[in-house]
């Protein structure tokens, strides 16, 4: 489980929210919710990992069957601290992926 501000992933999340600049230079983006990642997949787009809230995203069935899909192509899907996703998070209320 990822705990730590301090961690890769995070710092890149953060940055990539943070700067339009590091988007546009690393060609990424941040994707947050069930909808819109099942619609970046539909679209061919292969994510390069996916953080997930397990107190939110295992106990919701489109959260948790996307994750076990993820898992399948081997993407990585990393378990957050549910405080550290939601400083990360822009939603008031999010889905925990």
């Amino acid at each position: 489980m990822i705990t730590s501000s301090d961690n890769a992933r995070i710092k890149q999340v953060r940055g990539l929210l943070a700067q339009a600049k590091q988007r546009r230079q690393e060609q990424k983006c941040v994707l947050e919710g069930v909808r819109l990642i099942e619609d970046a997949l539909l679209a061919g787009v292969q994510p390069d990992f996916v953080l997930y809230r397990p107190d939110a995203a295992l106990k919701i069935a489109p959260s948790a069957d996307l994750l076990n899909r993820l898992q399948s192509q081997n993407i990585p899907c990393l378990e957050t601290d549910p405080s550290l996703f939601n400083k990360l998070s822009d939603t008031q209320n999010p889905q925990g992926v």
